[in-house]
């Protein structure tokens, strides 16, 4: 009967056993994919973090082509003199580049436009360099004329954590005393620099009517510009109408679709002849330079 007994016993425990030692090799499995999924993203981060550095290098080394003055040491008195492009080298490095965007007072907006006719998407994930890219390119709107001759011009980049391409714009929104020194920005077109001065801001969808392309001025165009007045964040005192020409800058947004920053043409500046020009004599310079 004790024989009996103790197997009893050692045939009840078994199944506890048995339990136990499935139970460890499911805590085990359960660490190896934890460990696994850590490795994976840790890995996945590194690899963002190089494709950052190399896409951001891409263009420190365009930026070669660019001699930007030091405002601090009293050498750039004037805005048409912070940044001198060599548009002949710049070609050198990529024929697409139809412009350079320069905003005033703002060390992270410093690029070459890009342009592929009625192809948004060529460059959304392509450096200057036609490698891909998470961060892709700033490019101007497919539909638009790559002169910036259009009276509604679309330039679009992605909003990086680390503040490159346009991931500074979202600064207009979060710093309510951002826009008292980051009024101005620059188009930089071959011997042409026009100057740019920033009137409203919005998030938006991406279906929104603001990403409307206008060739002409007209009745149209003018409605746009109330909605992009409408839509503004915040009210500026900078007045906008149908004979002005804006650009607008598109990004990413945290809270929205889009995040959106409009400026319209106030100035410009020819280098070979040393004029600068009002909007007016802007318009007729860039018609009879195409």
């Amino acid at each position: 009967m004790q024989l009996i007994g103790s197997s009893m016993r050692e045939i009840k425990q078994e199944p506890k056993k048995e339990k136990r030692k499935k139970s460890g090799i499911v805590y085990n499995i359960l660490i190896a994919v934890c460990f696994l999924v850590i490795v994976y993203s840790g890995g996945r981060i590194l690899l963002t973090l190089k494709d950052y550095h190399d896409s951001e290098q891409v263009y420190q080394n365009a930026r070669g082509a660019v001699t930007v003055a030091d405002s601090s040491k009293g050498q750039a008195k004037e805005w048409y003199q912070q940044v001198m492009v060599d548009f002949p080298e710049l070609l050198k490095q990529n024929d697409t580049v139809k412009a350079w965007i320069y905003m005033e007072n703002n060390d992270h907006v410093n690029y070459p436009v890009l342009y592929k006719e009625n192809d948004d998407n060529y460059w959304l994930r392509k450096s200057m360099d036609g490698k891909y890219a998470i961060a892709g390119s700033i490019f101007l709107e497919g539909k638009n004329r790559p002169n910036f001759e259009d009276y509604h011009s679309l330039v679009y980049g992605h909003q990086m954590n680390n503040k490159t391409m346009f991931g500074s714009l979202s600064d207009y929104k979060d710093d309510p005393n951002y826009y008292q020194d980051h009024q101005y920005f620059q188009i930089i077109r071959g011997d042409v620099v026009y100057r740019y001065q920033v009137f409203a801001w919005s998030d938006q969808n991406e279906d929104s009517d603001v990403y409307a392309v206008f060739k002409d001025k007209g009745e149209d165009y003018a409605n746009h510009l109330k909605l992009l007045e409408k839509d503004a964040m915040t009210k500026t005192d900078v007045q906008v109408s149908a004979d002005d020409k804006v650009v607008t800058l598109s990004t990413c947004s945290k809270t929205s679709d889009r995040f959106i920053v409009s400026g319209k043409r106030v100035a410009a500046y020819v280098y070979a002849s040393g004029q600068l020009l009002d909007e007016a004599q802007a318009n007729a310079y860039e018609s009879q330079n195409p």
